[in-house]
C-alpha cells in the first residue's frame, strides 16, 4: 500500500475535526497538545503537525494556551469559529461529488442531528474516498479565513 500525502489543508481538517468532536464529547475541556498530535496518528513530522496548529490558532480557529517564551502551543481547544467552519465544510462536502451514492450518504450524514458522529462519519468517509478528501480540501482552502 503506498503512503499518500497529507496536505496543509486536509491536517488542518483533521486538527478540526478532532477537536470538534472532543467538544461535543466533552464540552469546553482543554487538550495537551502532544495528546491530539498522538490521537491524530498522522504519519507526517510532528513539526508540521504544530505549525498547522499555530496556523489554526492564528486564524482564530481554536483556543490555545501558550507558557512565556515557548514556541509551542501547549494546550488547545476549539472555539466557536472553529465549530462553525467544521459545520460549514460538513454542509458543502456533498457538492461537486459526482457519485451519487457518495453524494447522498454525504448528504445524509450533513442532516443528522448529533454533531460529533457526524465528523467522525465524514472522516471515516474521507479515508476510503479520495474524492471527498479532495472536496474536503477544497473546501477547507476556499473557506479557511483570509
Amino acid at each position: 500500500m503506498s503512503e499518500r500525502i497529507l496536505y496543509h489543508d486536509e491536517i488542518r481538517f483533521r486538527i478540526l475535526g478532532l477537536l470538534y468532536d472532543k467538544f461535543y464529547e466533552k464540552g469546553e475541556s482543554i487538550f495537551n497538545t502532544e495528546d491530539v498530535i498522538k490521537e491524530l496518528k498522522l504519519d507526517v513530522e510532528r513539526q508540521l503537525v504544530y505549525r498547522e496548529i499555530t496556523y489554526l490558532y492564528n486564524k482564530n480557529l481554536i483556543w490555545g494556551k501558550k507558557v512565556i517564551n515557548s514556541k509551542p502551543i501547549i494546550a488547545i481547544r476549539i472555539n466557536e469559529q472553529g465549530i462553525d467552519f467544521v459545520e460549514k465544510i460538513i454542509h458543502v462536502s456533498p457538492n461537486g461529488i459526482e457519485d451519487d451514492c457518495l453524494k447522498q450518504e454525504l448528504e445524509c450524514i450533513s442532516e443528522e442531528g448529533n454533531n460529533s458522529p457526524k465528523i467522525k462519519k465524514i472522516l471515516n468517509l474521507a479515508k476510503d474516498s479520495t474524492s471527498v478528501m479532495a472536496n474536503i480540501i477544497t473546501a477547507v482552502g476556499v473557506l479557511l479565513p483570509k
